[in-house]
């Protein structure tokens, strides 16, 4: 959550201005409100399972039709958090679409005009589908999938390590393939943090009560669960909340507020649970001993 919402600015609040120049709410801003959402704006919102309904169903000249609709509503909105998703998905399709017509070099061309993508709070966050950047790799088309790793390198956060090895093993002329879920070094630290926590702090309180309870062995065993299910807890009610702020937070204060509610909630949650059952531990201790 911290990635997909981190760096965000306001955004412009006319079709003719360009982003940075404007923060005014409105139905081109990155993420209007209600009362701004128009027919429209809804329209843009809805063409990307359009698109891949289409294309799935085979209907290549319906996705195509869509496809030049969805990419005209994004340069409407240009500074929609939807942006990027529209210009990277529409062009991998199209890509995909030239591969089926056993054009390489126009899937190719689509193929880095998706990698021109701006980025977007699942772009940046879960990265981009990379299935069109491997048919082309298999293809020989190595320049291309270069340039277009270069492009998505701008947005997807946590993983420049991996990319550049990515191109530095497709320049030096190995065989690999490209894989969305590969971890970077972001995602690996921050997963080994949030398992340990728990443990962590359950240590530090059983060092702490260890003379004080009688079953001090008990204490580990429900505490370590209950700061696992406190942390998922956190987890679930993060997005909610984080989607209902958007609209009444501006993006200049929107990081440092998901910042600390992304701490809150996956430390402080399992902290605030695993002392509340020290507490019990002790209060029980206590009456036992009188």
């Amino acid at each position: 959550m911290i990635t997909m919402f981190f760096g965000f600015q306001a955004y412009a609040c006319d079709e003719n201005v360009e982003c940075p120049k404007c923060g005014e709410k409105s139905e081109y801003t990155w993420n209007p409100s209600n009362q701004h959402t128009t027919s429209r704006l809804n329209r843009f919102y809805e063409m990307e399972s359009l698109i891949s309904s289409a294309y799935e169903n085979g209907d290549y000249e319906k996705a195509s039709d869509l496809i030049k609709e969805d990419l005209e509503l994004a340069q409407i909105y240009r500074c929609n958090w939807n942006y990027g998703n529209s210009i990277h998905n529409s062009n991998s399709i199209l890509g995909f679409i030239a591969l089926s017509n056993d054009n390489i070099d126009g899937a190719s061309k689509y193929l880095v005009a998706a990698g021109k993508s701006t980025g977007s709070p699942q772009l940046d966050s879960f990265g981009p589908n990379l299935n069109l950047a491997n048919e082309l790799l298999s293809l020989g088309q190595k320049e291309s999938v270069v340039e277009y790793l270069e492009g998505v390198r701008k947005f997807w956060d946590g993983k420049e390590s991996t990319i550049d090895e990515w191109i530095g093993k497709i320049e030096a002329g190995e065989e690999i393939e490209l894989n969305q879920y590969t971890p970077g070094a972001y995602e690996i630290i921050a997963y080994a943090v949030s398992i340990a926590w728990p443990f962590l702090v359950v240590i530090g309180f059983w060092f702490r009560l260890r003379g004080k309870i009688p079953n001090k062995w008990l204490f580990p065993v429900i505490a370590i669960p209950a700061g696992f299910i406190a942390m998922t807890i956190g987890g679930i009610i993060l997005g909610p909340i984080i989607i209902a702020l958007m609209e009444v937070v501006s993006a200049e204060i929107m990081s440092p507020i998901i910042l600390g509610l992304s701490i809150l909630a996956q430390l402080g949650m399992p902290f605030l649970a695993i002392y509340l059952v020290a507490m019990v531990f002790k209060r029980k201790a206590v009456q036992e001993n009188g």
